[in-house]
C-alpha cells in the first residue's frame, strides 16, 4: 500500500481547486444532442420552404446572437447534477434554443403561418414554462439541502460533546491512574507504564484537536492554520504506532526540519495513515517505511 500526505511549507500557496465534472450521458452530451436535433428541421425548412429576399443584416445578428446564448446555456445547464433539477431545466433551454433558432431562419425562408404558432410560439411557451418549474425545483432542492446541513451540524454537535466529556474523561482516569501506578512502582516502572501514559496523552490530545476541528464544521469560521514542526509531528507519531503495533516502523532517510501551515488534526492525519499502513499489510509483522521529501514551497511524505 502506498499513501501520499502533501503539506504545504510556510508561506502557502492558494488553495488547489478540485472542480467536477458532470456525470451521466445526459448531461455529457446534452449540447450535441440539442444541435443535431435541430440540424434536421433546419435543413428541412431551408431544402423546402422558398427563400425569403427581404432579410436584413442587423436582424441576423440580432436573432443569432440570442441562438448562441442559448445554445451556451446548454453548456451551464449540463453541470446540474441533480435529475430532479437538471431535466426541467435543460428541457426548457432546449425549448428556448428551438424557438430561438425557428425565429432566425424565419429571416432566410417564409415560415407558413401555422408553422410559425407551433415551433416559435409553441417552443417559446413551453420553455418558459419548464423554466419556471426547473427553477422551482432548485429551490426545493436548495433548500432540501440546507436542512441536510443543518442537521449535520447538529449531529457533529453532539459528536463534539461526547468527545470533550466522555472519552476524555475516561482518558484522564486513565492517565491517573497510570500516573499513580508508575510513581509507585519507582524504578520498576517498565516501558508499559509508559506508553499507556502516552496513549492516554494521544487520546486527550486528539479529542481536544477533534473538539476545536468541529468547532470549526459547525460554525462560519474556517479553520486557523499556524505553523507545525513537520518532524517532531511524524516521530510523535512514529512512537505511538510502535507501542501500539507489532510492526517495523522506520524513516528511510532524514525528516526535514521544517514548519509546514496545519491545524491541530495535523499529527491525526499521520497517525491515521501509519495505522491503516500496518492494519492493511499482509505480512505477519509489516514493514511501514516514510520517506519525506523537501520541494521549494510544500513537502511531500510518503508512507509505504
Amino acid at each position: 500500500m502506498n499513501s501520499d500526505a502533501r503539506a504545504e511549507g510556510v508561506p502557502a500557496n492558494e488553495p488547489e481547486s478540485t472542480g467536477e465534472g458532470p456525470t451521466g450521458a445526459a448531461h455529457r452530451y446534452l449540447p450535441w444532442v440539442v444541435a443535431a436535433g435541430s440540424a434536421i428541421p433546419v435543413g428541412a425548412q431551408v431544402m423546402v420552404l422558398p427563400p425569403d429576399p427581404t432579410t436584413t443584416a442587423l436582424d441576423l445578428v440580432g436573432e443569432g446572437v440570442v441562438v448562441a446564448v442559448l445554445f451556451a446555456c446548454l453548456f451551464v445547464v449540463r453541470r446540474v447534477r441533480d435529475p430532479f433539477v437538471f431535466y426541467p431545466l435543460a428541457g426548457g433551454v432546449a425549448a428556448s434554443y428551438l424557438f430561438a433558432l425557428t425565429d432566425f431562419l424565419d429571416e432566410f425562408v417564409e415560415q407558413p403561418v401555422w408553422f410559425s404558432y407551433l415551433f416559435e410560439d409553441g417552443a417559446q411557451a413551453a420553455g418558459a414554462a419548464l423554466l419556471v418549474f426547473g427553477i422551482y425545483r432548485w429551490t426545493v432542492a436548495r433548500q432540501r439541502r440546507e436542512t441536510e446541513l443543518r442537521q449535520q451540524r447538529e449531529q457533529l454537535a453532539v459528536l463534539n460533546r461526547v468527545l470533550q466529556h466522555d472519552i476524555r474523561n475516561d482518558a484522564l482516569v486513565i492517565r491517573g491512574w497510570a500516573s499513580v501506578v508508575r510513581k509507585e512502582a519507582g524504578s520498576a516502572a517498565d516501558e508499559r507504564l509508559e506508553n499507556i501514559v502516552a496513549a492516554s496523552n494521544g487520546i486527550i490530545d486528539l479529542t481536544e484537536s477533534t473538539a476545536q476541528f468541529t468547532d470549526v464544521l459547525t460554525s462560519e469560521r474556517t479553520a486557523d492554520l499556524e505553523p507545525k514542526p513537520l518532524a517532531e509531528t511524524i516521530e510523535a507519531e512514529l512512537r505511538k504506532v510502535r507501542a501500539g503495533h507489532d510492526a517495523d516502523v522506520a524513516v528511510s532517510g532524514d525528516l526535514p526540519e521544517v514548519n509546514v501551515l496545519a491545524h491541530s488534526m495535523l499529527s491525526a492525519v499521520f497517525r491515521n495513515l501509519l495505522v491503516t499502513a500496518v492494519e492493511r499489510a499482509d505480512a505477519e509483522c509489516p514493514r511501514i517505511r516514510l520517506r519525506a521529501e523537501r520541494g521549494a514551497e510544500t513537502v511531500t511524505v510518503r508512507i509505504s
